[in-house]
C-alpha cells in the first residue's frame, strides 16, 4: 500500500472521519515537537547554569588586572624615568658614546588593588 493510495482512501470517508483523523495526526506532531523543546529546554538550562559559573570564575580573575587608568598612569611613569635617566646620563658625561648593550633597569609592576 502506497502513500497515494492511502490518500485516495481516506478521501473516500465521509468528512467527519477526516477531520477526527486530522485532529489525532496534529496531536501527535505537537507531542513529538513539545517533547522536543522541553528535552532542549533542559539542556540550555544546564548550559547555562555551566556557563554562569565559568562567567563567576572570569570575573574574579578580572580583579586581579589593573585598570586602565593605572596601566597608562605606568606606562606614563616609565617614560618620565627613561627620559630622565637618559637627560642625567648625556649631563654626567657628555663625551661618552651611548654603549652597545643596555643598562639594566629595576622591573617595574603595574599597580593592583
Amino acid at each position: 500500500m502506497s502513500f497515494l493510495d492511502f490518500i485516495e482512501k481516506l478521501q473516500k470517508k465521509p468528512r467527519y472521519v477526516r477531520v477526527q483523523i486530522m485532529w489525532a495526526v496534529v496531536i501527535v506532531c505537537m507531542l513529538f515537537i513539545l517533547i522536543g523543546w522541553l528535552w532542549s529546554l533542559g539542556n540550555t538550562m544546564n548550559l547555562a547554569t555551566t556557563q554562569s559559573q565559568e562567567q563567576k570564575s572570569v570575573m574574579e580573575n578580572l580583579k586581579d588586572i589593573p585598570s586602565l587608568w593605572q596601566s597608562l598612569s605606568a606606562g606614563v611613569g616609565n617614560v618620565f624615568n627613561s627620559l630622565n635617566e637618559t637627560i642625567n646620563n648625556s649631563q654626567t658625561s657628555p663625551s661618552s658614546t651611548p654603549s652597545a648593550t643596555p643598562t639594566a633597569r629595576p622591573k617595574e609592576v603595574l599597580p593592583t588593588e
